[in-house]
């Protein structure tokens, strides 16, 4: 018999081993009537959890260093009695099986855990800083009050655990797999989550201050009261996410899509949304002062109550959006940048888009009693009209909306009407044949007298006078109309 057949002879498998590390062959005698170890056996084998736990003290009794136990076999095994106080750190376990294992309170810190299997494991209370658990599957594991501060989780498999109370600060789980996992008042502090799956998971009450979480999923998650202050969420996929009472102070959600989610009573304050989709959101109650929407897409959006003092929504789309009782200041921004040039091929056009925009922003304009913003929002709601009319070659509307805003500033501008006037009595009084100044007289007593005698002018310059007298007495009355729209606001 050669030394080799006395011989376990597992070796690691090149997806789980480091690229540094040689292929090493376990040496530990195999088990009377099989071709393995007691660690390295397979689960189906004869020999139980107990017979490993009790073999598992036994080894590290016997051995003053931690053994390397890659690949071994502890499914169901009861670590916390067999490791008893001792700590089993900076091992290297890659690929083990923890199936079913107990290792609560257990001691793993800086361990290597490659690839390791904790499916359906216990590790409440345990400690696992620094270690390394990329690739590692804890499906339906438990890991309540784990700390799992600087590890490196990514791409390692969290779906269905129980992550309750986890510190996971700094901790690394880019790419990692949380779909529907449970962790609230989880701490996730300056944790990468980066392209992380976190579809239907539970973060309630978690905090995630100054973590980064671009493109990470986040569909139908439950973030009620979550802290992602100063967060990285560019291109993170929110919808129908549960958020209310979440805060996103000075976060930069930057493309971010928040669709369908209920936002009611959270806070986006100094928050970046620039680009950011809320379409058919229940934003209620909630904070977004100072937050920047420019561009975002709030179509059919719910912002009852909310407060967007000093919020900037250039450009921003809000169609069909719900904003009764919302707050706005002197500094809530909400022109245009360049206009409706836009053209869609579903839904309104972008002049219809923008009417109904301006038409929104100048009534809550005139709810929180800002008359000069409620002016602007006016003018601008006019001037689509006039561009939807010639798109829709409505000339005689066409026409009119031009005149009116060419005249009066569409009831706004008392300055227009006055220079329109002094246009009117100029032009008379250049076409009347007589000095300047007795002409400019003549005109003006016309303009504003209808029934001035015509006397001093030739009988072939009565009719001007009495065009004049009519376009005299028509701009009085539009001057009196824009005094009393003005005076209405």
């Amino acid at each position: 018999m050669t030394d080799t057949d006395t011989r376990c002879g597992f070796v690691v498998s090149e997806v789980t081993r480091p690229e540094d590390r040689d292929a090493v062959a376990c040496s530990r005698q195999p088990l009377e009537g099989f071709n393995r170890c007691l660690w390295h056996t397979s689960s189906v084998d004869a020999v139980g959890p107990d017979e490993r736990e009790a073999a598992l003290a036994e080894l590290l009794a016997a051995e003053s260093d931690v053994p390397m136990l890659d690949g071994a076999n502890l499914a169901g095994v009861n670590l916390s009695e067999a490791i008893g106080e001792r700590q089993f750190t900076n091992t290297s376990l890659r690929g083990a099986d923890f199936t079913g294992a107990d290792l609560s309170d257990v001691t793993l810190d800086g361990c290597d855990l490659h690839g390791a299997t904790f499916t359906e494991a216990t590790l409440d209370g345990a400690s696992l800083t620094t270690a390394r658990l990329n690739d590692a599957e804890f499906r339906q594991a438990s890991l309540v009050d784990c700390d799992l501060r600087n590890t490196d989780c990514s791409e390692a498999t969290f779906r269905y655990a129980d992550l309750e109370a986890v510190q996971a600060r700094h901790a690394d789980f880019r790419k990692a797999d949380l779909r529907f996992a449970n962790a609230p008042e989880a701490n996730f502090i300056r944790a990468r989550l980066s392209e992380a799956n976190l579809a239907g998971a539970n973060l309630t009450d978690a905090v995630l201050l100054s973590a980064r979480l671009r493109e990470t999923l986040l569909r139908g998650a439950t973030l009620s009261g979550t802290a992602f202050h100063r967060t990285r969420l560019q291109k993170a996929t929110l919808s129908g996410a549960i958020a209310d009472g979440a805060n996103f102070y000075e976060a930069d959600a930057t493309d971010a899509v928040f669709d369908d989610a209920v936002l009611t009573g959270a806070s986006f304050r100094s928050a970046a949304l620039t680009d950011a989709s809320l379409a058919d959101v229940d934003a209620e109650d909630a904070n977004f002062r100072a937050a920047d929407l420019t561009s975002a897409d709030c179509d059919r959006a719910v912002f009852t109550r909310a407060n967007l003092f000093d919020a900037v929504l250039l450009d921003a789309d809000l169609y069909g959006c719900v904003l009764v009782d919302a707050k706005i200041n002197d500094g809530t921004q909400f022109e245009a940048a360049t206009g409706p040039t836009e053209t869609t091929t579903d839904g309104p056009s972008p002049v219809t888009r923008d009417i109904w925009r301006n038409r929104m922003v100048e009534r809550l304009s005139r709810d929180n009693a800002l008359p000069d913003q409620a002016r602007t929002a006016y003018r601008r709601r006019k001037r689509s009209r006039r561009t939807a009319h010639r798109e829709n070659r409505e000339w005689r509307a066409w026409a009119g909306s031009l005149l009116s805003g060419g005249v009066m500033g569409y009831g706004e501008s008392v300055s227009r009407v006055l220079l329109v006037g002094l246009v009117v009595v100029v032009g008379a009084a250049l076409l009347y044949p007589l000095g300047f100044s007795e002409a400019l007289y003549l005109s003006a007593l016309h303009f504003i007298n209808p029934v001035a005698r015509v006397d001093a002018l030739p009988v072939s310059y009565h009719g001007l006078a009495v065009l004049e007298s009519i376009v005299g007495i028509l701009l009085l009355s539009v001057l009196v109309f824009v005094f009393g729209r003005r005076s209405t606001y």
